[in-house]
Parts: C-alpha cells; sequence; structure tokens
C-alpha cells in the first residue's frame, strides 16, 4: 500500500487522496525549489551542477522536465529523471543530497507541501519538521506562542505543532472541562510554573501537575501549601518560593519542598487583595488603602509577627500591585472613587512616591490588574472596560483597546510577544488581542461555568480559568 502525503485542513492532517497526481504536483514543486534553492544561493550551485546534474542546469529545457515518481514502499530510492533537450536522459538520487542543500529545498515549499515530504521517508520527516523550516511560516501564522526573542524563549513544542494549532485560536475551536471543582462559590486565583498548576481553595493552595502524553492534570497532594487560618485571596510564585496573603490580613511564605519560611498574622486590618514580593522583601495590598513591606525571610522562623518597615498610604483600597523588574519600585492600581488617578508609583527602598498614571480616567475607572511586560512597560485592566498599555519612561498611554461588549475586566495574561488573553466579568468569557491590531481576534465562551474569570494562564494550546466554581481548561490542541 502506498503511504499517501497529507495536507493540512482546519488545524488537522488529512491524508491527501489517492492520485497520481498528488505526487506528480509535488515532484514539480521539489524541482521548482531545486532551482530556485539553485539560483538564490552561489554556495550551493557548484555542488548541484556537479553532483545532481552532469550539465549546467540551465541546459535543460523546463517544458522537457518530466518526472517519475515511483511508489514509496516499492523502492528505496526517490529518483528524478531528467531528459535534455538532445534526448538523453539521466537520473540522479534526492536523497544523496546533504542535509544542508535539502533545508535550503525545503525552506521553499508551503506549509502543505512540508506535510506531504514529511510522508516520504523518515530522512525527509526528520529535516522538514524541523524548527529552521517552520519559523518562517510561524511568523505568519502563528499568534499565541510565538517569541519575539527566539534566544530567549524556552520552547515548549515544535513550531510545526504551533502552526497546527493557529487555526483553532483563530476559529476559536477547543474543548473545555474543569480540572478540579469547589463545593462553594470561591474567588481563586491561579498560577502556571512550568508543567505545574497551581490553585487556591479556601485555605490552602494546590498544585496539579500535567500530563505531557495525555494533556490531562493530576493533583499533587503531596505538594498542597496548607497553613493559613483564612481563605487564600492571592499567591504568587517566584524561584520556588511561594507567598500568599488571606482575608484576614495575613501573609504565609513557602519553600519549594512545602515548608512553611513565615507566618505574619494581621499584617492588615481587612482583605489583602494583592500581594508581591522581591529577592528582599514582600509587598501587600488591602480593602484597608495601605500597602506595606515586609522583610522576606527565606529560612524557616516560628515567629508568627514581624515589624513593617515602609508603609503607603493609597487613600482607598488597592486592587492589584506588581513590583518592577528590576525590583526598585512598584506599580499599585486602585478602586478610582478618589479625584486622583488609580495608577501611582513608589520607590521601595526609599518610600517616596514617584508619580501617577493618568490618562483623563473618570471616576470609578479602578485597575483590577496590572502586568509589566518588560521593564518599561505595563498592561493594566479594570472596570472601565479598556486595556491600556502604559510606557513608564513618559508616563502615558500608548495604545489601549476596549472590550466591545461593556464588560468589566478582571485579569489579563500575555503571551510575552503578540498575544493578550482577558478575562471579563460575564459568562466566563476570555477575549483574546493582537497588539498589533485594534478589533479583537477571537472570545471564549466557557460552557462549564457561568461565571466571571477571576484569574487565567496560558500556553501554547490551553487556557487555564480561575472561575467561581472550580478551575477549567480550553484545550486547543484537540
Amino acid at each position: 500500500m502506498m503511504n499517501l502525503p497529507a495536507t493540512i485542513s482546519d488545524g488537522e492532517l488529512q491524508p491527501a487522496s489517492n492520485s497520481d497526481s498528488s505526487f506528480d504536483e509535488l515532484a514539480a514543486r521539489v524541482t521548482v525549489s531545486v532551482t530556485e534553492a539553485y539560483n538564490n544561493n552561489d554556495s550551493n550551485k557548484k555542488y548541484i551542477k556537479d553532483k545532481v546534474f552532469p550539465r549546467k542546469l540551465d541546459s535543460y529545457s523546463q517544458s522537457h522536465l518530466r518526472y517519475e515518481i515511483p511508489s514509496i514502499t516499492s523502492c528505496s530510492k526517490f529518483q528524478r529523471k531528467c531528459e535534455r533537450e538532445d534526448g538523453t536522459a539521466t537520473t540522479w538520487d534526492i536523497l544523496s543530497l546533504p542535509d544542508d542543500i535539502l533545508y535550503m529545498i525545503f525552506s521553499f515549499l508551503g506549509p502543505t507541501d512540508l506535510c506531504m515530504i514529511c510522508r516520504v521517508c523518515k530522512r525527509f520527516n526528520f529535516i522538514s519538521c524541523k524548527d529552521c523550516i517552520w519559523s518562517q511560516h510561524a511568523e505568519h501564522t502563528v499568534l499565541v506562542g510565538f517569541p519575539l526573542d527566539r534566544r530567549r524563549s524556552r520552547q515548549t513544542c515544535s513550531f510545526k505543532e504551533k502552526c497546527r494549532l493557529a487555526p483553532n485560536w483563530r476559529d476559536g475551536k477547543f474543548k473545555d472541562r474543569f480540572i478540579t471543582r469547589n463545593k462553594v462559590r470561591q474567588i481563586p486565583w491561579i498560577h502556571k510554573d512550568g508543567q505545574d498548576l497551581w490553585f487556591s481553595s479556601v485555605k490552602d493552595i494546590r498544585c496539579f501537575k500535567c500530563q505531557t502524553n495525555t494533556s490531562r492534570f493530576k493533583e499533587n497532594k503531596s505538594q498542597c501549601l496548607q497553613g493559613l487560618e483564612n481563605d487564600v485571596t492571592r499567591f504568587v510564585i517566584k524561584d520556588s518560593v511561594t507567598v500568599a496573603g488571606s482575608i484576614d490580613g495575613s501573609i504565609h511564605g513557602w519553600n519549594s519542598s512545602g515548608e512553611s519560611l513565615f507566618y505574619h498574622k494581621r499584617v492588615h486590618q481587612s482583605d489583602i487583595h494583592c500581594i508581591d514580593f522581591t529577592d528582599r522583601c514582600v509587598i501587600t495590598g488591602s480593602k484597608d488603602g495601605y500597602c506595606k513591606v515586609i522583610p522576606l525571610q527565606l529560612q524557616a522562623s516560628n515567629r508568627s509577627r514581624s515589624l513593617c518597615f515602609r508603609n503607603f498610604k493609597a487613600g482607598e483600597r488597592v486592587w492589584c500591585l506588581q513590583s518592577s523588574p528590576c525590583q526598585s519600585y512598584f506599580v499599585a492600581g486602585l478602586a478610582g472613587c478618589l479625584d486622583s488617578p488609580p495608577l501611582v508609583i513608589w520607590d521601595i527602598e526609599s518610600g517616596e512616591f514617584l508619580g501617577h498614571l493618568s490618562c483623563n480616567l473618570k471616576r470609578g475607572a479602578g485597575v483590577l490588574h496590572l502586568k509589566f511586560e518588560s521593564e518599561n512597560e505595563v498592561y493594566t485592566c479594570g472596570y472601565d472596560t479598556f486595556i491600556r498599555l502604559w510606557d513608564l519612561r513618559t508616563r502615558t498611554c500608548v495604545t489601549q483597546w476596549e472590550e466591545p461588549y461593556d464588560s468589566s475586566l478582571y485579569c489579563l495574561e500575555t503571551d510575552g510577544a503578540n498575544a493578550i488573553a482577558v478575562g471579563t466579568a460575564r459568562h466566563g468569557m476570555v477575549r483574546l488581542w493582537d497588539k498589533r491590531q485594534i478589533l479583537p481576534v477571537q472570545m471564549y465562551y466557557s460552557t462549564v461555568c457561568n461565571s466571571p474569570v477571576y484569574s487565567l494562564a496560558m500556553d501554547y494550546g490551553h487556557l487555564y480559568l480561575a472561575l467561581d466554581m472550580g478551575l477549567s481548561v480550553m484545550d486547543f490542541t484537540r
């Protein structure tokens, strides 16, 4: 039985029809690629001229080129027969070409042709699936998971796989399910750290491990973080250290093995809405209108109290905050109920107020979530239905995107390149944006629960949602 080539259809590989024309078309495209490789790279001309063709490539008439593609299973060599103008013939073996020549040839093929080529033999499959071949196609088709700086990115899947998933993201094709369910409605928080997915559930922070082969998550109960006396409101994980805040104003820290590092009670008089930490301190923001800085203890301690060495009075509820990548200052998002702008910047060491971020925001335009994209770029979202990109060098809003359905935006996440995913307050909806465009790319509704999206995380093929009834995943890899 002849192995058939494959084509891309709706994001999946489909076998081509059993016809000689498909092989003839493939052979013609490979020949055109050989010609283009010959014409575009002088270093390959001598090898192609001496080893592939006994005479100059230009001596062959394009109208007289004929191809005979034998059954891949019935012969061991993929051969090409050419008829010269004088009627004599010559035969060459494409498998005798070195890898660098084949890389050059395959780089001129499109995604459909590459999927056909990979079915020819093991060597063609190995070469045609390389990222150096697919990166040029991924740059134009992939939105989620395409890195701007390939040297600093940590690839979790091949560019070929991302090209396969790109139509699913664009067309909204996914399957969603619950990873875990809550017994009562909550306001949970999630954080993705490599293959681990952390989820707050009442007083605990649970860990779910991803099973690579099945894309399923299994809870690792031995890594469950416990010790808080009241419900967890926010937590953050950096360098295998976890710090969490609770509704009674207490904070708790754990190391990578789950051992308690510190537990400070009643740091705030009310709920802790946001928390972050640097190498030296923990920064918290609360409903009581204060931000506080507490020394970070990386050694286990039995002390239950610690005095904060820095106090920042915001004057109203602090919804979110995050320290800068250089760890010298932090940005806080406020409720926006006062006349002053709801985004403020403070220096961590000196406690100096550095300024506001404002673009004529209306009263009540509170900031619910913010995220540093780089040292000088911050994304924010909130009650006024806008996503904004701020430049901290000029303290101005550079770009903004408006939610079409006039819904509050609870959280946002980026892939570090061009994709922005935003969780809304209604119907478990997540909207995907391309920061290079004004209009949204697609919206995704959760079918498992009608809830606001309180927190989300993303990777190249999944969206993870923290809903009031549990942890949900939208799987785009099926």
